[in-house]
């Protein structure tokens, strides 16, 4: 209340110190100012946190500084900023859009799902009112009941969701030098969702839904398909600098060091090694088909809206060449990414699972090829060990794949960069992107994110 300030810095600090962001705590006393007998509200804390101010000594107690006043209220809240705005979603007034998708029993006064499980899963949490038909007569009395239907309570939704993963995940974010990054976190082992993080914090989840052009991680599903034609890591390939195809000239982002081996193109990411192997031995279905091949070709039905990836066919030469190395027309979501590493890591492709009873649940796991699945583990074992996430603090026995996406439009200095991570350690397979990096790769961008994430986590998670 600003009548009680006596000092706007102090009560500034305190708000500060209590967890107000900056923003908040100058628009509070702005309107203090401009109200000095109102009450301004400036933001909420939880009960844990406001019994740690009432018990801090000093100045630091909540109650030291003039001008500040803390009210109860009990409401529902989900355990992080991020799964309330991403996951759990929101309520507000029914649209006329929604009431005619959803009909009886709703009417114009209900209040509904705006977003996230508690859009789509609206009816299950609301459940059903129980209904009467009544004839009556012109005075309004009750002549006779025609029909009575049962209603049911709502149901709670269960989810997938690990605290501690989610809570790791956030932190791991949080420590990122850019804006806009978005991960998702899986158990390999049973294709569950772990954690779902982005930053930042909207109501569009970036980390589902977010289609981002893959760079060199989609080496993965085009190494994928160069095994299926029978090459092996011990393949022969070369790195050249350059690689001109039906016209168009083709250059590495990550690596161009020499390289004599499928496996070492691989670990170094090479463009061009990709590009000239892709040409010699596949066509456009095979694209496709390693796409089918990690179950990427149907859109996820996991209890929230959710894309995993787009493989067209490429259609010509020079878009066979660029889908080599995760350019072209593809697309993929953090979710997507990450279930190609749960699969390898598993050896079984899996469907992403949140909510419970949703009907990718009910889908059967597909093992893959043991020596396929072996090769690009041990493929993806030395891009950490002595490759393009080397040096990134990832703990010992992590398995990736850097990515390193231009996009934009006009000359090719001024086209922006997206860098990415996937992979797995232990049963917890991983994928991240960082949009616009500012020109750095996908390695010294996410890695020491990642790393983080999986240090907190602990080993053999």
């Amino acid at each position: 209340m600003g009548s009680r300030i006596t000092s706007t810095s102090a009560v500034r600090a305190a708000l500060l110190a209590a967890g107000a962001t900056g923003a908040q705590a100058d628009h509070a006393l702005a309107q203090a100012k401009l109200h000095p007998d109102f009450f301004e509200p400036v933001f909420t804390v939880s009960a844990a946190r406001f019994a740690q101010l009432k018990a801090a000594p000093g100045p630091d107690n909540v109650y030291a500084v003039r001008g500040t006043e803390f009210q109860n209220s009990t409401s529902e809240a989900a355990i992080t900023a991020h799964l309330g705005a991403q996951v759990v979603g929101s309520l507000g007034p029914i649209t006329a859009q929604q009431l005619h998708a959803l009909g009886a029993p709703y009417d114009a006064s209900a209040v509904v799902g705006q977003t996230g499980i508690e859009a789509s899963q609206e009816r299950t949490l609301a459940g059903t009112p129980a209904t009467r038909v009544d004839v009556q007569n012109a005075s309004g009395s009750p002549v006779t009941r025609l029909a009575t239907f049962p209603g049911h309570p709502g149901q709670a939704v269960r989810t997938s969701l690990n605290p501690r993963v989610q809570r790791a995940a956030e932190a791991a974010l949080a420590t990122s030098k850019h804006p806009n990054v978005a991960m998702v976190a899986m158990q390999a082992s049973t294709g569950q969702v772990l954690a779902i993080a982005a930053d930042p914090i909207s109501g569009y989840d970036t980390a589902l839904q977010g289609a981002y052009p893959p760079g060199s991680t989609f080496k993965v599903l085009t190494s994928t398909a160069l095994f299926r034609h029978g090459l092996t890591p011990d393949s022969p390939a070369s790195c050249p600098p350059t690689l001109t195809i039906d016209g168009e000239t083709f250059h590495n982002a990550e690596g161009d060091q020499p390289v004599s081996t499928v496996n070492a193109a691989f670990v170094e990411s090479c463009n061009t090694a990709f590009l000239g192997l892709a040409t010699a031995h596949l066509s456009p279905p095979d694209f496709t088909a390693a796409a089918q091949f990690y179950g990427l070709q149907r859109t996820p039905q996991m209890g929230l809206p959710a894309f995993a990836a787009n493989v067209p066919a490429p259609a010509s030469p020079t878009e066979l060449a660029a889908d080599a190395m995760g350019q072209g027309r593809l697309t993929f979501s953090p979710l997507g990414m990450a279930s190609v590493a749960a699969s390898i890591d598993s050896g079984a492709v899996r469907a992403p699972r949140l909510v419970a009873g949703a009907p990718d649940d009910a889908l059967p796991a597909s093992p893959l090829p043991g020596g396929i699945v072996n090769d690009l583990r041990g493929m993806m074992a030395g891009v950490v060990t002595g490759g393009t996430a080397a040096g990134t603090g990832l703990p010992a026995g992590t398995h990736a794949k850097t990515g390193t996406a231009e996009y934009g439009t006009g000359p090719e200095s001024r086209l922006k960069l997206d860098g990415w991570l996937i992979g797995y350690d232990g049963d917890i397979a991983f994928a991240i992107v960082t949009q616009n990096t500012g020109g750095t790769d996908g390695g010294p961008v996410d890695g020491p994110i990642i790393a983080k994430f999986l240090r907190a986590l602990g080993p053999g998670a």
